[in-house]
């Protein structure tokens, strides 16, 4: 190896080796190219990694690693700059701290990647669903602002190479944490504005969730005559929702509606969402029995999907390192209390975790422990169950029936409480 000249060469002697996991002769392959190359790739991504694990940082720290990377590697790029810059705002965002973030973000050549994380922080604080009260709005809504702001500018500068679609995609995507949070503030008008925008930009369909918070909106704006016909329009197109039906339900009643009319659109809804419910389950597993499978919990417990016939089961796959599935968690553990002592059985399976088993029930307890959560965790180590069910996305809630035909194979945060309501004593 001391031969070789190339740093290309070592970088692939050090892959497989850590794919290997011969740690003596990884630490040997990176010793070697650290030496011949103390200015190349490895050597920055070392650099960055040291940053990144730097737990109490702070401007002057991360400034300071700036300069210290620039002199090291002779490098003042934009690119560098911007990667520097990105840990800068994200320090600001932690701390809320706008003047911070506005200093920084003047500073950035490359904004798609701030935008995404305006959306992240902001979709956070919302709660990522329609009942919870989400928290700091003032501040969501200011960071929110900034995520469709950059993504508008971009639709109306766009460059060669630039992808529409995915831009548009990613517009979209923020407008609706704008929207939510506008709800949340009770400014109905302007969330009802936005989603309708979504609706109509939408060339793809607009999803499920989106189209319940476009339901909900509507009603606060437009009445609940004109939300009937749009909820009922929806069912017709097939666009199953069990939180449409029962808002759908619920407008009924103030209208004044005979029950024989509600019941006719229930029954036919409930049969349209039983029906698109089993062809999402059929087009992508080729059946509508769920698969079964056999899973660890925290205290070694072993815990089989097949034994549990005769209750509701609901499977959300996580990870700690997955910001929505974290905020998703207080919505989930208000569902686990409600239902305690009811025929509902809650599975938390903790997939594409790296680390070693040990390492990653440690963390996991750890993390339960803090956040005084009591969740059932089973750990999936191998990545085997999330393959199974070909999940290519977290957090996804998957719904089994009592017995033991998928209800839905990727749930919303808010449907997900109707689904079990309809499908429990």
């Amino acid at each position: 190896m001391e031969k070789r000249e190339n740093e290309k060469d070592l970088g692939v002697a050090l892959e497989l080796y850590s794919i290997l996991k011969m740690n003596d002769k990884r630490e040997e392959i990176s010793n070697i190219t650290l030496r011949k190359f103390p200015t190349g790739t490895l050597a920055k991504q070392l650099f960055m990694n040291e940053v990144f694990s730097i737990k109490e940082k702070n401007e002057q720290v991360i400034l300071d690693k700036l300069a210290a990377y620039q002199k090291k590697f002779g490098d003042t790029s934009f690119i560098v700059k911007n990667q520097f810059y990105s840990l800068l705002i994200d320090h600001f965002l932690t701390k809320k701290d706008l003047s911070g973030i506005d200093r920084y973000e003047a500073l950035m050549t490359n904004k798609i990647n701030l935008a995404g994380m305006y959306n992240n922080v902001a979709w956070d604080l919302t709660g990522g669903d329609l009942t919870s009260p989400g928290k700091d709005l003032a501040f969501a809504e200011q960071v929110s602002k900034k995520s469709v702001d950059i993504l508008k500018n971009k639709m109306s500068n766009q460059i060669t190479g630039d992808n529409a679609m995915d831009i548009l995609s990613a517009y979209i995507g923020y407008a609706d944490t704008y929207a939510l949070i506008m709800y949340k503030q009770k400014r109905y008008d302007m969330a009802y504005e936005v989603q309708d925008e979504i609706y109509r930009l939408d060339t793809l369909g607009m999803g499920a969730d989106g189209r319940e918070r476009y339901a909900m909106y509507m009603e606060k704006v437009k009445g609940p005559e004109y939300t009937k016909a749009f909820i009922e329009q929806q069912l017709q197109q097939g666009h199953s929702s069990v939180v449409m039906t029962n808002q759908l339900r619920d407008i009924c009643k103030k209208l004044s509606l005979p029950d024989d009319e509600f019941k006719k659109i229930m029954d036919y809804a409930l049969a349209l969402a039983n029906k698109e419910a089993q062809k999402e389950a059929i087009e992508k597993y080729g059946d509508v029995k769920a698969i079964d499978f056999s899973l660890t919990n925290l205290e070694g417990k072993k815990f089989e999907l097949s034994g549990y016939k005769g209750k509701v089961v609901v499977l959300d796959f996580w990870a700690t390192w997955c910001g929505p599935c974290l905020a998703s968690l207080p919505h989930m553990q208000a569902l686990v209390d409600e239902y305690k002592d009811k025929e509902v059985m809650f599975f938390f399976v903790d997939t594409w975790q790296e680390g070693e088993p040990a390492a990653i029930k440690k963390e996991v307890a750890k993390f339960m422990k803090d956040n005084k959560y009591s969740f059932e965790v089973l750990f999936d180590y191998k990545n085997e169950v999330v393959k199974k069910y070909k999940i290519d996305g977290i957090p996804t809630k998957i719904v089994i029936d009592k017995n033991g035909d998928f209800l839905s194979i990727n749930s919303s945060a808010d449907n997900l409480k109707a689904l079990i309501d309809n499908h429990t004593n």
